[in-house]
């Protein structure tokens, strides 16, 4: 069975000649790890960047998401160690926010007011009927037993597109459907994401 060819956004050519920076998700890394087919067109950027054709980076608040098997890494060190087992060693790191519990603290930023704003703006947009707060989440969803799980996974989306927006980064590389949803990809682009791209398009952003 063929993959079926993703149609580049409305950003793709506009930014065709200019783009130089891309971010890639956790999904990235996961395709790299299970070899999905977009897993071809990720090793592409990576091999851009190498050559110096382009900037790619992954987001720190990787090391913070459940990890194969669901289990979650003990220090940064192992993170480090799965950027290498995949080839990523020399990728940029870019920061989250320095959440207790999530953030690893010497990989985060210190938050100020701003920051808390723009993050709870980019969260109402990816999750407009889920509560911000730990507590309010799983206080409305208390009948869930993943209900923690399910917030951190939420939390850790929403720092990812905040850590490339903060870092001032040219594409969002991600497979995850929520970020390309009609009624989300335009709010988060006029964010500051500048483009948000399937593995698969954002190769033909490479200049």
């Amino acid at each position: 069975m063929h993959a079926r060819a993703r149609v580049p956004s409305a950003n793709f050519y506009s930014c065709l000649m200019a783009v130089k920076h891309f971010t890639l998700d956790h999904n990235c890394l996961v395709a790299l790890e299970r070899r999905e087919p977009e897993a071809l067109a990720i090793r592409s950027l990576v091999a851009a960047h190498e050559s110096g054709q382009a900037n790619v980076a992954v987001v720190a608040i990787s090391a913070s998401e459940n990890q194969q098997g669901g289990r979650r890494i003990a220090n940064f060190g192992e993170f480090l160690a799965r950027l290498d087992a995949l080839g990523l060693a020399s990728l940029k790191i870019i920061l989250p926010m320095a959440y207790w519990d999530i953030a690893f603290w010497d990989h985060a930023l210190l938050t100020d007011d701003a920051m808390i704003m723009a993050e709870t703006d980019l969260h109402t947009i990816l999750f407009p009927r889920s509560a911000f707060s730990f507590e309010d989440f799983c206080a409305a969803n208390s009948n869930d037993p993943n209900a923690p799980k399910k917030w951190r996974n939420r939390k850790c989306d929403v720092q990812g597109i905040w850590s490339h927006i903060n870092a001032r980064r040219d594409v969002f590389v991600t497979s995850d459907k929520e970020f390309h949803k009609p009624q989300k990809k335009p709010a988060l682009i006029s964010r500051g994401a500048g483009a948000i791209e399937y593995p698969s398009t954002a190769v033909g952003l490479i200049s």
